[in-house]
């Protein structure tokens, strides 16, 4: 903050206000209606010298109180509307009349425009300045708290996506995988149900809703999850061959880990991400693939966000390098003669490279029945 010559900085997206106080709520967000989780994130103001506050919805007091460290509660009946005028009158009581806030502006599920419009006019003697990079950069070196976090919700993971195979069968449908997937994270010591994704081509599951109908045809599956551990979540992915797989099934599953393995050379501490960029497109290039996004994507970090940025790729800002304390998901759309696929594991940065946190093996797994 002092850097940034920042008076106040203030959170207000998910994420940011949860890195800052430690507030998650019933399961996350993503069990919640927008518009609830809009009034029940809390917006925490911290100011460069004395104690952080809290400023949220008066009915969900109590849970700011069980979840965060922070003291000073300010509970408020209608956080849209009632919350610029409390952070003026909170930073008056601070003795600050003027000077620099930065707030996470441009984050996602940060201030809305009309709230921002507000918050402006109620600190009209403030400059407000967008501070979304700064937390950016300070979230992406964790803390020994985080890692161990992040280590456990992978590991978590993993015996989750060997419970699922043991009980999995083509005679379930997209909707009976994505529950046995989510309960198999469950059974395996996940505090909350996590990401779940699946479908022959990864597009589809993102746009396509799960099928109710069992899925008997043999090819390759690709199967997307993270396991959430105390609000930190792992993110990675498998290729299942669904049913006796041919010679093509095997080939391509053959080749997209040896890419990956290939492209994991380039991902080395205090390199810069577009340089990581530039060396992975080259590695699949070598192998005869190609990747549609044309490098434009190939990775994030992880957190209390699955896909937590800053993330990976020719566009990224050309001062991020790799570095120690960063828990990272590389992982890019790959051509196949089957399809696209992605390749996805999950790895700690250390001061002399990457530790693999994944551990489902190199193998190409079987679901025959």
């Amino acid at each position: 903050m002092a850097e940034w010559e920042l008076d106040v900085l203030v959170g207000t997206s998910f994420g940011n206000q949860f890195w800052l106080s430690g507030f998650r709520g019933s399961g996350g967000p993503q069990t919640l209606a927008p518009f609830l989780t809009g009034m029940v994130t809390p917006r925490i103001v911290l100011p460069l010298s004395g104690e952080p506050a809290l400023l949220g919805l008066r009915s969900a007091a109590r849970a700011y109180e069980i979840e965060t460290h922070i003291a000073d509660i300010q509970p408020m009946v209608s956080p849209t509307s009632e919350m610029p005028k409390l952070v003026r009158t909170l930073l008056a009581k601070r003795g600050l009349n003027g000077g620099r806030i930065g707030i996470d502006r441009t984050a996602p599920g940060a201030l809305t425009d009309t709230e921002f419009s507000r918050l402006q006019a109620e600190l009209s003697t403030f400059e407000l300045i967008d501070a979304t990079d700064l937390f950016v950069r300070l979230r992406m070196i964790k803390t020994e708290a985080e890692i161990a976090c992040l280590r456990h919700a992978v590991e978590i993971q993993n015996d989750a996506f060997r419970l699922f195979l043991s009980r999995a069968s083509r005679r379930m449908s997209d909707v009976d995988i994505k529950w046995e997937l989510i309960k198999a994270q469950m059974e395996s010591g996940a505090s909350e149900p996590g990401l779940v994704l699946l479908a022959g081509h990864p597009a589809a599951a993102l746009f396509a809703a799960a099928s109710d109908e069992p899925c008997p045809e043999t090819g390759l599956r690709w199967l997307d999850s993270g396991a959430i551990y105390k609000g930190y979540t792992s993110d990675y992915d498998m290729l299942v061959a669904w049913g006796e797989p041919s010679a093509e099934v095997l080939s391509t599953h053959a080749v997209m880990r040896d890419s990956y393995d290939a492209a994991m050379q380039a991902w080395r501490p205090g390199r810069t991400f577009v340089d990581i960029a530039r060396d992975t497109a080259a590695a699949l290039q070598d192998h005869g693939l190609s990747d549609p996004l044309g490098g434009a994507f190939i990775g994030h970090n992880l957190g209390c966000e699955v896909v937590e940025r800053p993330w990976f790729g020719i566009r990224a800002p050309r001062g991020l390098v790799l570095e120690p304390g960063m828990v990272i998901a590389p992982e890019w759309l790959t051509t196949t003669p089957l399809g696209e696929f992605l390749w996805e594991e999950n790895f700690l940065v250390t001061e002399t490279g990457l530790e693999r946190l994944t551990d489902y093996g190199p193998e190409l797994s079987v679901v025959a029945d």
